[in-house]
Parts: structure tokens; sequence; C-alpha cells
């Protein structure tokens, strides 16, 4: 499984999704995380865990070095991809996820984004619900929105609990920190990865 993790809005999850989405791929074969976003957020979560995280984390550039020796492969994206970023995503990749946050601004900067694959003739997407309340309607809210434009979406979401920002802390997967709400961080994870091997 080759996945890309994409978004065209910073603060969105997309690298907390990444790298927790590595950890539950890693389970069922050798993973490699590839951070290709100037941030490297996926490098300096990785550094600060040591050797807690069960797969190797690389920069875009070591990624060729790598690439065919693991049976899967998350991509971290940069900010902002261009339409031939699309392409390249798309080309190396089985899935292109499309995180989108449940907030009217992120959803405002989804619907170019998605357009955009459309145009350009990306069908091997699907949009991500993430950093979403887990109290109220907003991410129903969201979800009824991105439903009614015909866009793909996952039938999980991510939800915004405090585990996360500890896991990025320690340097570990968000099942592996210590809060009351990391199970079910960890279940929305879990989720979204069944949903992509399936």
């Amino acid at each position: 499984m080759k996945v890309a993790i994409l978004s065209n809005k910073g603060g969105c999850g997309k690298s907390t999704l990444s790298v927790n989405l590595a950890g539950f791929l890693s389970a069922s074969g050798k993973t490699l995380l590839v951070d290709d976003d100037k941030n490297r957020s996926a490098l300096h979560w990785a550094a600060r865990g040591g050797e807690a995280l069960p797969f190797l984390t690389v920069g875009s550039r070591l990624a060729p070095k790598h690439w065919a020796e693991h049976s899967h492969v998350v991509v971290d994206s940069g900010a902002r991809p261009d339409p031939e970023d699309f392409r390249e995503y798309a080309g190396a990749c089985d899935v292109l996820v499309v995180v989108t946050g449940a907030d009217p601004l992120s959803l405002d900067t989804l619907r170019p984004t998605v357009e955009l694959l459309e145009k350009i003739g990306v069908t091997n997407f699907k949009v991500l619900l993430s950093m979403v309340p887990p109290i109220g309607r907003i991410g129903a809210e969201a979800r009824e929105a991105i439903e009614r434009a015909g866009w793909p979406i996952f039938r999980g979401q991510v939800r915004r609990y405090a585990a996360h920002v500890k896991a990025a802390l320690l340097g570990r997967l968000v099942k592996d920190v210590p809060d009351p709400h990391a199970a079910d961080a960890w279940a929305d994870i879990e989720a979204i990865g069944r949903e992509l091997v399936q």
C-alpha cells in the first residue's frame, strides 16, 4: 500500500495522520514514512522518539533508496501541492488522502483542491475529515457538505484530542502515550487504516 497524505491548508493534522497511519500499516508489513514537507514535522516527530516508532522515516531525497524494499509507504506531502505534485503523487501511490478540517475555512480550501484534482484527471483520491471536535455536530455537518458535493470521503474521521499533541511531543504513536483518550484517538486511526487496506 502506497499512500500520499495531502492538504492545501496547514494545521489540519496531516503529519499526525501520516505518522500514526504509518504505525498502523507497520503491523502488516515493513513500512516507510517519507517526509516531503519543508517543515519536516514527521522527521522531527521521529527524532524525538528515538527508536519508539515501528517504521523508518526519511526525507524525500532519501526515499528512492528505500521505496522498493517496503511493503507500505506513507508520504507526508508538502504544503500546497501544485498540479505536477498531484500528478506525481497520484502516479506513485495507490491512494491520495486529502485531509481537511471540519471548519468552514478548511472546507473553503478543500473545494479548489478537489476541483484541481478532477481537472487534471486524478481519480485515486479520497477526502478525510480531521481535527473534528469530539462533541457537537461540526463533523457531521462537514461530512454532509462533502457528500452533497459528490466527493469520495472516508467513513471514518480523526477527532481532535490532546493525546495527538502528546504523541508528537514524545515522538510516539498516539496509542502509546499516557492519556485518557489515547485509545479513542488510535481507534480513529485504525478505522482509516482498515478502510485503506480493505
